[in-house]
């Protein structure tokens, strides 16, 4: 018998959806989002400097997030510190980031887009977009913004609960 204090899924319903479906809803959107297919074409569609798919998840999220520390892209890309530090440096030897220091003392390091690296980054952000809003163009403007307001709230939501466990929050 196990001890262990998350509840089995069950088919609880929140607003007429069974928590399953809830689920499955999510998970097919990070499906989506992460597809690998996806993230080659925009790479191709968008002429990223190179075929490395780990170097254009940098970039990306960087143009989506802007400057982070190493470690929390590491953390975001499913990366160790070990290969992150690789991964950053090839993709400043292409230069499309810069690393800056942030303390006076020059141990806190941010990574950032270059001039061109925002650039590249301008056209990942511009062909996700473009994808999305049009799909955005066939829902009522109201559909939106409730979406909009709803993601925001649990993203905030989720990283407080990460916090309250223990984990560090994006």
């Amino acid at each position: 018998m196990s001890t262990s204090s998350v509840p089995p899924p069950g088919d609880q319903v929140y607003a007429g959806l069974q928590r399953t479906d809830l689920r499955r809803s999510m998970s097919r959107f990070v499906d989506w989002a992460t597809d690998i297919r996806l993230r080659r074409q925009i790479m191709k569609d968008c002429s990223f400097p190179s075929d490395n798919l780990i170097e254009f998840l940098v970039v990306n999220h960087l143009a989506f997030n802007g400057p982070m520390r190493p470690v929390d892209l590491a953390n975001a890309l499913s990366q160790s510190k070990t290969n992150i530090s690789k991964v950053l440096k090839r993709v400043e030897e292409i230069g499309l980031i810069d690393r800056r220091s942030t303390d006076d003392d020059g141990r806190g390091v941010l990574v950032v887009l270059t001039a061109h690296g925002a650039q590249v980054g301008a056209r990942i952000v511009a062909r996700v977009g473009h994808d999305i809003d049009s799909v955005f163009e066939l829902w009522d403007e109201e559909d939106v913004e409730t979406l909009q307001r709803l993601m925001a709230r649990l993203v905030s939501d989720l990283d407080a609960a990460s916090i309250v466990r223990g984990r560090i929050a994006r």
